[in-house]
């Protein structure tokens, strides 16, 4: 698709798996998708929907985000905040499944960036 945004990706669990066909649906480029170190998912979800890069740790890819313009975070709730961590400052959107964090006191240095969203998958979905 011409003039798609890239849309990078961590996780590939069950949640992600409803996200894709929305987010392609609506122009995104899946670019690239990173899971947990020997992830048992990841190759089948990145041939599934077509996405060029793999990661094995989510930290490369947001490392790599001059390849990318969005991000959309679908990992289990502890390691949610870690990655919302490294990516925040990045200044790209971002949009993360909720539960974002157990611990509410490790949002409040998130209150102020604009550029988070938080998900909550399925609500309107067809």
């Amino acid at each position: 698709m011409k003039n798609s945004l890239n849309l990078a990706l961590i996780g590939t669990g069950e949640i992600a798996n409803f996200h894709m066909p929305s987010m392609q649906a609506v122009g995104f480029n899946i670019s690239s998708v990173a899971s947990s170190k020997n992830s048992k998912t990841i190759n089948n979800f990145a041939k599934k929907y077509k996405i060029p890069k793999i990661y094995s740790d989510p930290s490369d890819l947001i490392k790599n985000s001059s390849d990318w313009d969005a991000l959309l975070i679908t990992s289990p709730t502890t390691f949610n905040i870690n990655y919302l961590k490294k990516s925040a400052v990045l200044k790209k959107p971002i949009l993360i499944e909720k539960p974002v964090t157990l611990n509410h006191k490790e949002l409040e240095n998130f209150l102020s960036y604009k550029n988070i969203r938080v998900s909550y998958n399925r609500r309107f979905y067809k």
